[in-house]
Parts: C-alpha cells; sequence; structure tokens
C-alpha cells in the first residue's frame, strides 16, 4: 500500500463511522500499520497546530479577513471565505466528539483551498472555436488597466519557449542561447527558466529523456544578434550545506546563495543569462502495483548562466572560480540577501488557485476573475514593466517552485467538493509542435535585480497597481526566507511535542521506504547544527 492510500483511507477512517469519541477498537485494530501511523501523524499535527493559533472563525456568512493574505477583491473574498467547510457544502451534520471534530477538521483544511473549482456565478466556459479571440480580449483589458502604471523607462518583455529533454537541457538551452545572439547580448537578458509544468511521457521513475520545456526572458525590439559562443552553466547544488543558520535565523533564497557566487566571482548581471533553479519531478508514494503515487516537483539547487564577457564582447576576468569559491564555506549571506540587490517573490499559486485551479486542463475561458493574470508569464512581465527593470540591471527572472509538493491535478464530483486527484487533462500544443497533456505548475515568480532609487519608485508604482487594479499584494504567504527551523518540537505544550515528533518520524519513515527516496533537508543550502 501507498503512503497515500495510506492517507486517503486513513481520513476515510476518520470521516466515516466515528462516534462521539473518535473510531473504535475494532475501526483502529482494522488499520494497517501505515495507516494507523499516518493517521496518529495527521491528528498530533493538527492538534499541535491548533496549539498554538487561533480557532478558525466559525462559519455562517461573516466576510473573510482579507489582511496579510495575497488575494483581496472578489478572488479573495471567494478564495478565502471562512463560511465555507466540506460540511457546509455538502450538508452533512457538525461533527461530535472532540477526535471527531479534529478529524473534519483535517479533511476541510485539505480540501478548503482548492475545493470549489469556479465560483457558483463564474461565466460559462466559452465554445473551443471562441476561445483564443475570449481570451485575447481579456488580456487586451488587463493591459489597459495596466497601462497608467507602466514605468516611463521600460524594455519591452519578450520570451522564447524551448523545447528540449531532461539530461541535455543545459547543453541545449546554452546552445539556444548562442546560436540566437543573446549570450553575445547578456544586457538584453532578463533571465531564463525551466518551465516547471510537467508533461507526459517519459518515465518518471528517472529524470532523463523527459520532455520539458525553457524560457528565455529577453528585451523586444533590439533587431538582428550575432551568433556567439555559449554560456557558462554553474550548478549549485542543494543538498550541499553552504550557509551556517541556526533555528529562528532567516532561511536563504536560492538566488540569494546565486548572487553571493557571482558577487565573490565580479560577475554583474550585464554577464548573466539567468538564475534557473533546478527541478526534478518524480512520482512518490506508489504501492507495488504503482497505485497511489504522487506526483511531486521539488528543487534540487540553481543553475547560474553566465558568460566571460560583457556588452563590448570584450573578455573580463574571473575573481574567483567557482570551485574556490564553494571550498570557502560557509558563505556569508545578509539574512534580507546580498546587498545593493532586490529579490521579489510573487504569489502566483494564490492567483492559480482563483484564475486556474485545474492544473491538468488549460486555464478557464473566460476567467473567474478577469482582473487577474491568467499566467505565471504574464505576472512576470507586468512586474518587469510597472517596476521599469533593465535586462542589463537583471540577475534573473523565472517562474519557479520552491517546497516540494503535489503538482497532481484535481477532479471534482457532487457539489462542488474534491473526489481524487487527476492527471488527465486535454492536450495543449508545446513548443516542439506536439501536443501533449501537461500538469501546469509554479508556485512563484522571482526577479532579482540590482537596486536603485528609480527601482523603488517602480515599486511604489507596483504597489499601487497591485492595490488599484489586481487587488492584492502578491508578496505575503510566499514562505520567502522563512526562518530555519528545528524539529525538536520543545515549545509545544508538555507531552504533545513527544507525540508528534513520534509520529511524523513513523509516518516520514513510511513515506521514505514507499516513495523509494530520501526525505529533503528542512531547508535548502542551510539547516540548524545538528545535536
Amino acid at each position: 500500500m501507498g503512503w497515500r492510500d495510506a492517507i486517503r483511507q486513513a481520513k476515510e477512517a476518520m470521516a466515516a463511522g466515528m462516534g462521539a469519541g473518535g473510531p473504535t477498537e475494532e475501526q483502529l485494530a482494522a488499520m494497517s500499520p501505515e495507516q494507523r501511523a499516518v493517521y496518529e501523524a495527521h491528528v498530533a499535527e493538527g492538534a499541535a497546530e491548533r496549539a498554538v493559533r487561533p480557532a478558525d472563525p466559525p462559519p455562517g456568512g461573516a466576510a473573510p479577513d482579507l489582511a496579510g493574505r495575497p488575494l483581496r477583491g472578489p478572488a479573495g473574498e471567494w478564495l478565502y471565505n471562512p463560511s465555507w467547510t466540506r460540511r457546509s457544502a455538502t450538508g452533512e451534520p457538525e461533527a461530535g466528539g472532540s477526535l471527531r471534530r479534529l478529524a473534519g477538521d483535517l479533511i476541510d483544511d485539505a480540501v478548503r483551498p482548492i475545493a470549489r473549482i469556479r465560483p457558483p456565478d463564474a461565466p460559462p466556459p466559452a465554445p473551443e472555436h471562441e476561445r483564443a479571440a475570449v481570451a485575447t480580449a481579456e488580456r487586451a483589458e488587463r493591459d489597459r488597466a495596466r497601462s497608467p502604471y507602466l514605468a516611463p523607462q521600460r524594455a519591452g518583455v519578450m520570451s522564447e519557449r524551448i523545447p528540449t529533454r531532461s539530461g541535455t537541457e543545459l547543453d541545449d538551452v546554452a546552445a539556444y542561447l548562442a546560436s540566437s545572439g543573446l549570450a553575445a547580448r547578456p544586457d538584453l537578458v532578463f533571465g531564463c527558466y525551466r518551465v516547471p509544468d510537467h508533461h507526459e511521457g517519459g518515465a518518471l521513475a528517472r529524470e532523463r529523456d523527459r520532455y520539458v520545456e525553457w524560457e528565455v526572458v529577453h528585451a523586444a525590439g533590439e533587431g538582428s544578434r550575432p551568433a556567439g559562443a555559449p554560456p557558462e552553466v554553474v550548478t549549485i547544488d542543494g543538498a550541499t550545506r553552504w550557509v551556517e543558520r541556526v533555528a529562528g535565523e532567516a532561511s536563504v533564497l536560492d538566488e540569494d546563495l546565486a548572487i553571493a557566487y557571482l558577487a565573490a566571482a565580479g560577475i554583474g548581471p550585464d554577464r548573466t543569462l539567468g538564475l534557473a533553479r533546478a527541478l526534478r519531478v518524480r512520482s512518490k508514494g506508489a504501492d507495488a502495483d504503482g497505485v497511489g503515487a504522487a506526483t511531486i516537483a521539488e528543487v534540487t539547487g540553481i543553475h547560474v548562466l553566465h558568460v566571460l564577457h560583457g556588452a563590448s564582447g570584450l573578455a573580463a576576468p574571473v575573481a574567483t572560480t567557482f570551485g574556490a569559491w564553494a571550498a570557502s564555506t560557509p558563505i556569508e549571506i545578509a539574512p534580507g540577501g546580498p546587498p545593493g540587490v532586490h529579490v521579489e517573490v510573487l504569489n502566483w499559486l494564490a492567483v492559480a488557485a482563483a484564475v486556474w485551479p485545474q492544473n491538468q486542463e488549460p486555464a478557464p475561458v473566460p476567467s473567474a476573475f478577469g482582473y487577474l493574470p491568467s499566467s505565471a508569464q504574464e505576472l512576470l512581465g507586468a512586474y518587469l514593466e510597472v517596476v521599469g527593470v533593465h535586462p542589463a540591471h537583471c540577475y534573473g527572472a523565472s517562474v519557479v517552485e520552491d517546497r516540494p509538493r503535489s503538482i497532481d491535478g484535481t477532479s471534482l464530483q457532487g457539489k462542488g467538493f474534491i473526489s481524487s486527484t487527476s492527471s488527465v487533462g486535454a492536450k495543449v500544443p508545446c513548443a516542439d509542435g506536439s501536443a501533449r497533456r501537461r500538469l501546469a505548475a509554479g508556485a512563484h515568480v522571482v526577479i532579482a535585480y540590482l537596486d536603485t532609487p528609480t527601482y523603488a519608485d517602480g515599486r511604489a508604482r507596483w504597489d499601487a497597481y497591485q492595490r488599484d487594479v489586481l487587488r492584492s499584494d502578491l508578496a505575503a504567504e510566499t514562505g520567502a526566507r522563512r526562518p530555519v527551523v528545528d524539529e525538536s518540537f520543545d515549545d509545544l505544550p508538555a507531552g504533545l511535542g513527544g507525540l508528534v515528533r513520534g509520529a511524523k518520524k513513523v509516518a516520514r519513515a513510511v513515506q521514505v521506504v514507499e516513495g523509494g527516496g530520501d526525505e529533503p533537508a528542512p531547508h535548502r543550502y542551510c539547516w540548524p547544527p545538528a545535536g
């Protein structure tokens, strides 16, 4: 039995047939060791969370409190409505005993963010032959709404989608940058990155030979460019300990560490083509028959693409090699990141929950919330043009994943709540001309650039644009530079820490054994000293 099956069946055991005091002894005895471990882990984690945070607001139609949330306005009012629960949506009676109530809350917590796939007043889907025209009209309206906020001096933004294969992707992208002439003009490139979407085809058990795509984001309208030499590519491993941190201190963004290397090497953004987080997509948790697997996207490090010359074409010396820099650990990085650099992290996942909740299907057209960007790439371009970031000042611009998460799609049943996960959707055209099914992914949009007073003014425009048009604060709830935590649980009430710690260990052991892989470090690049 896979761990996802264990979770599902444990939740079913919690949700069905529980009396006022929780599951009966017979029901507990009937659980497999895996189900029992997951059940106890969920109960313990829920109890620990509720011991340190306020109770959820009661149902009853109260308007949601959107302070500090990434989405406000209609999308936020719909997405974060505290009156919605699985029970209120399905007409189930309120839970009885405390354990059963806890189990119900756990189920609600799991399904609430994506359970109502479309608002009840959302417009009906456009016929297939009208989709393109409707989407174009919606985009034009968003462009008009953004125009008053655009930077007076800005570079137009273009992007190219590159088809490649995992295993050769870095060589393929380097070759494209060379042949297109962009490697000879790094001052025109905002960034490049692996598109985090997962496409059908190829074995998930291994990373090589699967179809993947990369995006190159550059300034528009610069005319012809001569071909040049391929860029240098350096990979910083996310499983290696690079930065010394203790519990409670700020963790390190992937881009922070990459820029620290570039600074040590004397390479500026005018010689940088991209900071691209390394991505692994794999199947975890399947049983012996391959059933119950989850499609997990996780970041394994970051690739730094740069050239050894400036815009003039003259070679420039490198102050230190990567090997020498790597040997100098621990690397010193300020809690807020490298000085003189601004790294913006935007919460695309929150927007996607409102405008693209079924990621195995094409984005709904018309959008339920047409004032919000319909893709992460649109959000990235909007930020660059409103803030006015110049590509020669930009280290990287990308759509990324962050913490390991399932990117499986959702399917529905009955009155708008989740029935199961599904990766089966419509085929969509890909960069190589073929049509494939895909799982659209991406949690954040990240832009890293040199900071100046002009860009501070640009961020003020961006804040106004978010407030007035997007009705959002997309820097909220990203977890960027979240505090490093240990897992001692010493701050929990007496007796509860041991329960949570033990349950987590058992559940993780089940997941690691059945998933065939190791648990990732709590934080990439840094974590508290052992002991």
